[in-house]
Order: C-alpha cells, then structure tokens, then sequence
C-alpha cells in the first residue's frame, strides 16, 4: 500500500505532470522538425537568404529578360557534370537555370576536349580568345557574340604577400551574363575612349575597375595618345581625361572643340594635386562651357559629410539635373577623395545648359593649393554638366578623380557600388542613354563598415558612454539599497 501511494504520489504530483508536458513537447518539436527536414528537400522548395540575393535574379534583370525579343544562346565550354560542388563555377551553372526559364533564351555545355574544332566554328579568327570553361553569350539571328570569362564572373582579391593567393570575393555572374545579354542584342555600341599623352589615368592603369563596369554595361572601352597621334578616332563617342598631370596644348584643344561640335561628349575629372601645375589650356576649354576648375582641396568641418578620421574624404551631396537623373536619390555615400571645387560662371549663353552635379556643406573649406590663390570657405561645387542645345554635345567636369580609381575602391569597399553607380550615371547621360543599368556585384563577405565622423560619435556612445551609465547608475542604486 505504501508503494502504490508512493507511485500514486508521484504520478498525481506537480513536477510530474509538468515535466510529462514538458517532454511531449519537446517530443513534438523534434518531430515535427524532423518531418519538415525530409519533406521540404522533396517539394524542391528554395530560399535565397543572402544579404545581396546571391543565388536570385534582381527585378532589373527580370525585366530586360522579359522584354527580350531577340532568340539568345548561352554557351558553356565545360562539362557540367564534371564541376565540382566546391567549384566557383558551380553555383555559376545553377544560376543559369533562372535564365534558361525564359523562352528566348538557351543554355548548353559544350566540352571543348570531346568536341575538338569547336571553339574555331564558334570563334573562327581567334578575336574572342576562348578557352574552357569560358561563356559564350550569342544572338541567333546574326551570330552577335560576346565572351564571358572568369574574371567577368567573379571578383578577386590577390594577396600582397609572395604567395600571391587569389580569392574570389564576390559575385559578377548577374551582371555579367544580363549585360552580354543587352550587348548581343543592341545594334549600335559606344565607343569610350581614355585620352592618353598628360600622364592621364587609363584603363589599364588605375581606372581598371572603371574599365570592367563599363564593359559590363555595354560599352567598348579603349585608349589612344592624343599627343603622339594629333587626332581624334573616328569611332568615338565619349571621351574620357582623368587626372592629367600636365596642360593640353593648343592644338589638342582645337581637336577637342572640333570633336565637341560636332556633337561628341566628354567626361574631364581633376583632382586636388599636390602641385604648383596650372592648366591654361584645359581652362581656356572649359570657360566654352562656363565651367572653371579652382586650385585648392577640399576639407569638411561637417561630420555628416566626410569619412571617420579622415577630412578629406568627402562624402558630398548630389545635385538633382537631367546628368543625374538616374541616380538621384539611389545612391547614399558618394566618396570623393582629395577633391577640388569648380565654379560655375555667370556668363550669358542661351545655347547651354549648365548644372551643377556634387555639391560641399556649408561647413567645408577649400585650402588654396597654389600660392596667389585664396583659400574659402562655404558650399562649393565639385561636379557639373553641361549641354549645347546647338550641337547636342555633352560634357561632365568632376572636381575628383580617385571616386573611381583601383585603390580608393579597394580599401573602402563599402563604397564602390555607389560610385560605380554614379560613374554609369553619367556615362549613360552622356551618351544619351537613360535604358541602360547597372546590375551591382554582389558580395561574398561583409563588407568592412565605414562611417561618417558624426556616425562614429554615436558608434562611441553605444559602445562606450551608454553602457558606463548603465554600470554607474546600477551601483549607486545597489549602494543606497544594500542596507534595506
């Protein structure tokens, strides 16, 4: 009897009924658990939860996909099936999948090791330098081709150190693929070129990623020495002058007004120099368009409107005109190191339109950097646009070159899609272009935080002030009730 009370005891107890509940629950959970993980793998049902939608097409692409109505082939030089799970091209022949959905277009793998002679029916005079595992992106119609390699598809970091290890850090694949898209489907191409002679920045030298963006984007980028050659090539659309470090001559100025008229356009971008050199030249160009470069360098006293630690990378705000209209509003920091002011002129022309693009605080000084220069102070302007509504010619002065160059991009990553963003903006205004778009990379790793001065106050405070009261007023309450 005692037993029986004893175990009558324990069943009709507290902590057994609880603890029974507790058990079937957690039974439960694990049940369902389980049934959720081998059924969901079955229904084929996939989430891209990456940050950056890695594994997703963007709306941007979507809708040029849906609106293709050319036939279009992706051709693959490999063996699908031979791709390891641990290959970065992996996950590039799964992501295909989503354009092989669409009607218009094909995606098919060729082995070039099993199909010998078929790189040469694919690209007869060797231009497009085809290998395995490169991409052939082809319209049917007229065979319009375009090459979609390795460094097309991934972005690479390579070690400093003697082992020079290459690491993929993020993801073209979008990108490169809808921009071949676009590309084999258009029937007109802008010509870029990088002015070359002045000791100009180019696009194999420090303006390389400027270089891929604009590739990616559709357009042909090459250079030629305006002072070697004294002309201009035929086939250009656009030019670009970044960074000279000496004047253009006098005849180099007659080729730029010649090429102006007759409705070209130009982007010239000077940055603050540590130099006594002047441009005569360059301005006697500019001051056509009412546009005048200043010699000094920009620093801000705002502390929403530069970098942490560092007043001379600006962050400034973009001006609302037609140069800026498909970007207006998308970007949120525009770095602009080392930058100098430009001076809209008040000069009478009813056949231009002027605008300012970028524009200082009202807390910013501009440090004269020539001597007979004065240094001023108040909101300036780095960047302006200007139109002829005679010739149609266009023209985009940028008071900073290191926006876009190699190293500023790499060590402020966080940075780099709106700057690219901003570059294609005006590229795309320039040329006239408002359709094309610019399908941003996609990281792999988090990118490293970089703040405003202001942000890094707050950032002080929540890390440091906030939590220091916190312990101060929790010990004086512990002391006045100790004793109670």
């Amino acid at each position: 009897m005692k037993k029986e009370n004893k175990l009558r005891k324990i069943l009709t107890s507290k902590s057994f009924r609880y603890g029974t509940s507790s058990f079937i629950i957690v039974a439960i959970v694990l049940a369902l658990f389980i049934v959720i993980n081998i059924t969901v793998p079955l229904l084929g049902i996939e989430w891209d939860l990456t940050p950056e939608g890695l594994y997703t097409l963007s709306d941007t692409s979507k809708q040029i996909l849906d609106n293709l109505e050319d036939e279009v082939e992706i051709i693959g030089l490999m063996d699908p099936t031979k791709i390891s799970s641990q290959s970065s091209y992996y996950d590039v022949i799964r992501f295909l999948n989503y354009y092989d959905d669409y009607d218009n277009i094909t995606v098919t793998y060729v082995d070039p090791d099993t199909n010998v002679g078929y790189v040469s029916q694919l690209d007869p005079t060797g231009a497009l330098d085809l290998s395995k595992q490169n991409f052939v992106v082809r319209r049917v119609k007229d065979g319009n081709t375009r090459a979609v390699k390795y460094y097309d598809l991934f972005s690479t970091y390579v070690s400093s150190d003697t082992t020079f290890e290459i690491t993929d850090t993020g993801s073209k694949v979008e990108n490169a693929f809808t921009s071949a898209i676009s590309y084999v489907t258009r029937d007109s191409y802008s010509k870029v070129y990088f002015v070359l002679g002045h000791n100009e920045y180019s696009y194999f030298d420090g303006y390389i990623t400027a270089r891929d963006v604009m590739e990616l984007n559709g357009y042909d980028v090459s250079s030629f020495d305006l002072r070697a050659n004294m002309e201009i090539p035929a086939d250009a659309n656009i030019l670009l002058i970044v960074n000279p470090t000496i004047d253009l001559l006098e005849e180099e100025v007659k080729l730029l007004d010649d090429f102006m008229n007759k409705g070209g356009s130009m982007m010239i971008c000077l940055g603050a120099q540590e130099t006594n050199e002047k441009y005569p030249n360059i301005q006697k160009f500019l001051d056509f368009y009412n546009i005048q470069y200043n010699y000094d360098r920009i620093k801000e006293y705002d502390t929403n409107s530069y970098m942490a630690s560092n007043q001379y990378y600006i962050f400034p705000e973009i001006v609302g005109s037609e140069a800026t209209l498909n970007v207006y509003g998308n970007i949120s920091y525009l770095l602009t190191p080392n930058a100098r002011s430009i001076r809209l002129l008040n000069k009478s022309k009813s056949f231009l339109a002027v605008n300012p693009l970028l524009r200082t605080s009202s807390l910013s000084k501009q440090e004269a950097s020539v001597i007979g220069y004065d240094s001023t102070s108040g909101a300036a302007y780095i960047g302006a646009s200007a139109r002829s509504l005679a010739t149609e010619c266009r023209l985009v002065v940028l008071g900073s070159t290191d926006f876009m160059r190699d190293y500023i991009l790499v060590n402020n990553k966080a940075y780099e899609a709106d700057s690219s963003k901003f570059f294609i903006g005006l590229l795309n205004w320039l040329e006239g272009d408002y359709s094309r778009v610019n399908i941003e990379e996609k990281n792999y790793f988090v990118n490293i935080l970089s703040i405003t001065a202001s942000q890094a106050n707050f950032v002080a405070v929540l890390l440091y002030v906030l939590p220091a009261l916190i312990l101060l007023t929790g010990g004086i309450v512990y002391l006045k009730r100790r004793h109670l």
